[in-house]
């Protein structure tokens, strides 16, 4: 905070406040705008929105909170240097770095949540199916935790914004390194999880290519992870906290978005299918135009099956499907075509 005795310095005048908007900015419109176009092809495309179409919309919800309060950090002194910031200016800062933690933290769980839902979605099995239930125990087992720590971080909660409050604070920086490790350690456990599925399926080298590169992304919020523990460290020694939280901050942030980002691309191929189908090499030919059915083959591999009539029993109104695959059991190849939701084991895929 403000000293009024303190000489004037060149370092007074910096701030990074552009960088921190422009960085919230870019990830909360993109990570928006995915969410938008997987929630147009679930509900619009295929007439079918999961439990993990819904916890992934909720983890938005919390992203862009987030982002919000990282926003407000910013407008009350992050991205400046500290003894700059003015006295009134301090509690409301530190009351947004407080909601900033627990928006990112449950954000992160329950991104991680709808993708080992999807991951049951998609994948069918038994080894998957295992792991994945497992993995969800853990994941509400820790969202539980987290719900009941970081709220009680200090007694009474006010300590954590207030230091006119007499209070008890648990040691924030353990906790920190600690959550950012089980946050590190489950990214890099979902990154691995699905390669062995894939890596099983009767599919030409090409397309197995592209699904290990789209469930793969998730290398990318690793990555920010890693870097992201780093700038905990600095922040949690530095005596500008001000300044030196703006990596931390900005980082979370990212790293939340990205994984929403991520989460969402494999949703996304019924847009691509219906709207670019030459990005697969397609080629679409109509079969019975009166009844509004037709059949997009993708090469002599897949069939992508598009009805906008004569709903399936178990109707969602429009669909896509693609099935993969070889059947060993009769000696021979055949395609295979799997209606929504999206199933992919051995033999198929679908969405």
């Amino acid at each position: 905070m403000s000293e009024s005795s303190r000489e004037p310095s060149p370092m007074d005048a910096e701030s990074r406040f552009t960088e921190i908007l422009a960085i919230l900015a870019v990830t909360g419109t993109l990570s928006s705008l995915v969410i938008a176009m997987r929630c147009y092809a679930r509900i619009s495309l295929l007439r079918f929105f999961g439990l993990d179409d819904g916890v992934m919309l909720a983890a938005q919800v919390l992203n862009l909170a987030a982002t919000a309060v990282v926003g407000l950090e910013a407008h009350f002194g992050l991205g400046r240097h500290a003894w700059t910031m003015p006295e009134e200016n301090y509690i409301p800062y530190m009351k947004s770095f407080y909601f900033s933690i627990i928006f990112y933290n449950l954000g992160m769980c329950l991104t991680k949540i709808s993708i080992l839902l999807q991951f049951r979605r998609i994948f069918s099995a038994v080894t998957m199916q295992t792991a994945t239930l497992y993995g969800l125990y853990f994941l509400i087992a820790w969202g539980i935790t987290l719900s009941c720590l970081l709220p009680l971080v200090c007694y009474p909660v006010r300590a954590f914004w207030d230091t006119s409050v007499s209070g008890r604070c648990l040691d924030q920086s353990a906790i920190w390194y600690v959550m950012a490790g089980v946050n590190l350690v489950s990214d890099f456990a979902l990154v691995t999880m699905p390669l062995p599925a894939i890596s099983s399926l009767k599919l030409p080298k090409q397309q197995k290519i592209l699904l290990f590169f789209v469930f793969t992304i998730g290398i990318f919020p690793c990555a920010v992870s890693i870097y992201r523990i780093k700038t905990l460290r600095v922040a949690a020694v530095s005596q500008d906290p001000t300044w030196d939280n703006v990596n931390a901050a900005t980082f979370s942030v990212l790293e939340l978005s990205i994984g929403v980002i991520a989460a969402c691309l494999p949703t996304l191929r019924p847009i691509i299918i219906t709207y670019m189908p030459t990005l697969f090499g397609t080629t679409l030919r109509s079969t019975t135009p009166a009844t509004g059915r037709g059949t997009i083959r993708i090469r002599n591999t897949v069939t992508v099956r598009h009805s906008m009539g004569d709903m399936p029993a178990k109707g969602h109104g429009r669909y896509l499907s693609i099935g993969y695959g070889t059947d060993k059991m009769e000696g021979k190849t055949t395609e295979k075509v799997l209606e929504a939701p999206m199933n992919l084991s051995r033999g198929g895929l679908t969405e």
